[in-house]
């Protein structure tokens, strides 16, 4: 994936939580586009594993959390 297609993929995540209900999402939305794609995908990951506004899929966010990591924005805690 490139950065556009990870930027997209991001997007596409934090809006599928808009919909279900999870207003955190819009502050995720802003980190976004205000920090940069890693921010948002160690985001993504936090979502997923601790099923917030997404089913929890420890998989994926794992996945999510190795491409925060390679884009130097890995944190688990946030």
């Amino acid at each position: 994936m490139g950065a556009k297609a990870d930027a997209a993929e991001a997007v596409k995540w934090f809006e599928r939580a808009l919909d279900a209900g999870h207003a955190p999402a819009a502050y995720n939305l802003g980190v976004l586009y205000r920090d940069g794609r890693g921010a948002a995908q160690n985001r993504i990951a936090i979502m997923l594993a601790k099923s917030e506004g997404a089913k929890r899929d420890p998989e994926t966010a794992l996945m999510w959390f190795h491409v925060a990591a390679g884009l130097g924005a890995f944190n688990p805690c946030l």
